[in-house]
C-alpha cells in the first residue's frame, strides 16, 4: 500500500484534523516483464542512506533525503522476489509525515491551508507463523499536528509537548503509548487486527472527558478514524504491497487501490523497477488518483462534505530486500471542488492540493 489518502480541507472547517489514513489495494495485475526500461531515465542520485541504518536525529522527524540506489548494474544480477522479512523477537521503528498546502477559493476570495502530519510506531515481532506471517505488537510512540490558516496556527508534538494540548490536537496527544497487535503477512498485508477496544479505552483515559455525552461522541469518532478497515489503511502505508513472482530491471507492474474510509479514493498506480543492486531494489511509482461521489457527503452533524477530485502521483521506493522495508516520497497533485451541504443549500469551493508523504523504516534490533 503506497498511496497515502487525501487529508483535505476538512480540518480547514473543523476543529478535529483526520490522521493521514491509506487506501487499501483491491488488485494488482500481472508484471509486465522488460516494459519500457528505456523510456525511464534513472533518478538523480542522492548521498546514499542504508534502509535500515538509523538516520541521523536532528529536529527533523524524517531525514530529508529522497530515496536511491545504484542504477546500472542490476541488470547483469538475477532476478529478485520481494518480501517482507520480519524476524521474531526484532523491533523495528515506522515513521510516516504527511505535509499538504491545500488553496481553497470561497466568495471570491482564496484562502490557503498548511497541515503537517506525522506518527512514528514501534513495532516488535512476537511470532512468526508457518506461512512467514508475523504478529506484532504496535505501540504509537510519537505524533504532531501543525496547521496554519488565515484563523490561526497549532502545533503540536508529543516529543516536546505544550503545556496543554491545543484544541484539534487531543486525539494526536491521546493516541501516543496506546497500542494494539495485528498480522501481517510476507506480501505486505495486514490480514488481523486485534486490541481496538483497549486502543479507544486508552486514548479516552487520556482525554479525561467528565462530559458522559462528549465521551460516548468522542467515542464514536475513534471508532471511526481508528476502525479495523481504517487502520489497516493508516498502517499498511508503512509497507511496500509486493507483486507476485520475480523481478528484474525494467519490469512494470500496475495495481488499483480503493477506499472508502473519510472519502471514496481511487488510485491506479504503475510501478517500475528502477534500480537493483545486491542489498536494494529502486521502483519508481506513477499513479492517476480520482475521488467517487459519496452519498450524502462526510456528514459532521451542522453540516456536510462532499469532495470532487482528480490527480496525480510520482515518487520512488527503496526497498531493502533483506527485510523488505521500505522507504519512500510520494508527491501528489489534486484539483476540484469541495461541496459543502447547510441548512439546505449548497456550497462549491474550487480546491487544489499539493501533497508529500515520506515514509521511513529501521530496524532497531536485534
Amino acid at each position: 500500500m503506497l498511496v497515502a489518502a487525501l487529508t483535505v480541507g476538512v480540518a480547514a472547517c473543523t476543529a478535529a484534523p483526520e490522521p493521514t489514513v491509506a487506501p487499501a489495494p483491491t488488485d494488482t495485475s500481472t508484471t509486465v516483464p522488460g516494459a519500457a526500461a528505456a523510456e525511464t531515465q534513472a533518478p538523480t542520485e542522492l548521498p546514499e542512506a542504508a534502509a535500515t541504518a538509523a538516520p541521523t536525529e536532528s529536529g527533523e522527524f524524517i531525514s530529508p533525503y529522497t530515496p536511491s540506489a545504484p542504477i546500472g548494474s542490476g541488470a547483469s544480477l538475477d532476478p529478485v522476489v520481494l518480501r517482507l522479512n520480519f524476524q521474531e523477537g526484532a523491533v523495528y521503528r515506522f515513521r510516516i509525515l504527511t505535509r499538504q498546502d491545500l488553496t481553497q477559493t470561497f466568495d471570491g476570495q482564496t484562502f490557503d491551508i498548511g497541515t503537517q502530519t506525522g506518527f512514528e510506531y514501534t513495532y516488535t515481532v512476537t511470532s512468526i507463523d508457518p506461512d512467514g506471517s508475523a504478529w506484532v505488537d504496535v505501540i504509537y510512540t510519537r505524533a504532531l499536528y501543525e496547521t496554519d490558516t488565515v484563523f490561526g496556527s497549532i502545533s503540536y508534538d508529543s516529543a516536546d509537548p505544550p503545556g496543554q494540548v491545543p484544541e484539534g490536537a487531543e486525539s494526536f496527544a491521546a493516541i501516543v503509548g496506546s497500542g494494539f497487535s495485528m498480522r501481517i503477512g510476507p506480501d505486505g498485508e495486514i490480514q488481523e487486527i486485534q486490541g481496538l477496544d483497549d486502543l479507544y479505552d486508552e486514548m479516552l483515559a487520556a482525554l479525561d472527558l467528565p462530559d458522559p455525552e462528549m465521551r460516548q461522541a468522542i467515542e464514536l469518532t475513534f471508532r471511526e478514524q481508528f476502525g479495523e478497515k481504517a487502520m489497516k489503511d493508516q498502517l499498511g502505508s508503512l509497507f511496500f504491497e509486493f507483486p507476485e513472482g520475480s523481478l528484474q530491471v525494467g519490469d512494470r507492474w500496475t495495481s488499483t487501490e480503493e477506499t472508502t474510509v473519510m472519502l471514496p479514493i481511487r488510485v491506479e498506480n504503475t510501478f517500475t523497477l528502477l534500480g537493483l543492486d545486491e542489498n536494494t531494489a529502486l521502483i519508481e511509482v506513477r499513479s492517476e488518483i480520482s475521488t467517487g461521489s459519496q452519498e450524502g457527503g462526510l456528514d459532521l452533524g451542522l453540516f456536510a462534505f462532499d469532495f470532487t477530485l482528480t490527480g496525480s502521483q510520482e515518487g520512488l521506493i527503496r526497498v531493502d530486500l533483506r527485510t523488505g522495508l521500505a522507504n519512500s516520497r510520494l508527491d501528489q497533485t489534486l484539483q476540484g471542488v469541495m461541496t459543502i451541504l447547510a441548512d439546505g443549500e449548497e456550497i462549491t469551493v474550487p480546491i487544489s492540493i499539493l501533497q508529500t508523504t515520506q515514509i521511513e523504516s529501521v530496524q532497531l534490533a536485534p
